[in-house]
């Protein structure tokens, strides 16, 4: 199945991804969750290991990088700054 045409549950979410695809498809991908979250607010956390193109995650204006070690980063929706 294509990510893009997948349905996001509407509960809380941890999306955890090894390097699953490059840039084009990641920015696009993260546009989607942050359409999904706007339409249904709720806790979703991103891990991503090997992550080449966390870049996508932090220039998002929804998503916090939280943690962070040697080779993957999750970030959070749900703190506060």
């Amino acid at each position: 199945m294509d990510i893009l045409d997948y349905e996001l549950p509407p509960d809380p979410l941890l999306l955890y991804m090894f390097h699953p695809f490059e840039r084009p498809v990641m920015e696009r991908f993260r546009r989607k969750v942050e359409d999904d979250l706007e339409r249904k607010p709720r806790p979703l956390a991103v891990a991503y290991v090997a992550p080449r193109c966390a870049e996508v995650w932090d220039s998002s204006h929804v998503f916090v990088r939280r943690l962070e070690g040697p080779n993957w980063k999750v970030w959070l929706t749900w703190l506060d700054e």
